[in-house]
C-alpha cells in the first residue's frame, strides 16, 4: 500500500501541475490459473462523462441559490426531471475521491501483477519438476538397458568361455 501511495502522489502531483496529460497503467493480470494477460487502463483524466448532466444541474442550483430560492442543505432536492441533486457537486466529490481511486487502482494493479508473477513462477517450477521427473524416468530406463546389456554380455562371455573349455577337454580326451 505504501508503494501505491508513493506512486499516486507522484502521478497526481505531475498531473495537477500539468506535466502529464494522461496516465495509463499497464500491468499483468491473471486470466486464469494458467494464463496471464496484459491489461491497459486509463487512470487520468477520469472518465466522468456520466457526471456531466449532474454538473449542469449543479450550475442551475447555484444560479437558483444566488437568486435566494432558500434551499435547505438538510433537505433532499430534485430537479424538474426527478433527478436527485447531489450536495456537494459530483465535481467536488471527484476531486476528493481521485487520490483514493488512483491509490486503490494502483494498489490493485500491483497486487494483480505480483500474483500473476508468483503464479507464473509456480507454473514454471511445476513444469521444471514434471520435466525433471520425465528425464529421470527416461534416464532410469536407459541406465537399466545399458546395465542389462552389460550383464547379457558378461553371461555370453561366460557361456562362450565354458563352451571353449568343454571343446578343449574333448580334444584332449581324444
Amino acid at each position: 500500500m505504501h508503494r501505491a501511495r508513493v506512486i499516486t502522489e507522484l502521478i497526481v502531483d505531475m498531473y495537477n501541475r500539468e506535466q502529464i496529460d494522461e496516465v495509463y497503467v499497464i500491468y499483468t493480470k491473471m486470466a486464469n490459473s494458467i494464463k496471464e494477460e496484459v491489461d491497459v487502463r486509463q487512470l487520468l483524466p477520469l472518465k466522468t462523462h456520466q457526471f456531466i448532466k449532474q454538473e449542469m444541474l449543479e450550475k442551475q442550483k447555484e444560479s437558483f441559490s444566488k437568486d435566494g430560492d432558500g434551499y435547505d442543505d438538510n433537505e433532499e432536492h430534485y430537479d424538474n426531471d426527478g433527478n436527485f441533486l447531489i450536495y456537494p457537486s459530483p465535481k467536488k466529490v471527484l476531486k476528493k475521491v481521485v487520490y483514493n481511486y488512483v491509490t486503490g487502482f494502483i494498489y490493485g494493479a500491483l497486487v494483480e501483477a505480483s500474483a500473476s508473477e508468483e503464479n507464473a513462477r509456480m507454473m514454471a517450477m511445476q513444469s521444471a519438476t514434471d520435466n525433471a521427473e520425465e528425464m529421470l524416468k527416461d534416464l532410469s530406463v536407459q541406465y537399466n538397458r545399458v546395465r542389462q546389456a552389460a550383464i547379457t554380455q558378461e553371461i555370453t562371455e561366460v557361456i562362450g568361455g565354458a563352451k571353449a573349455l568343454k571343446k578343449k577337454k574333448r580334444k584332449q580326451v581324444r
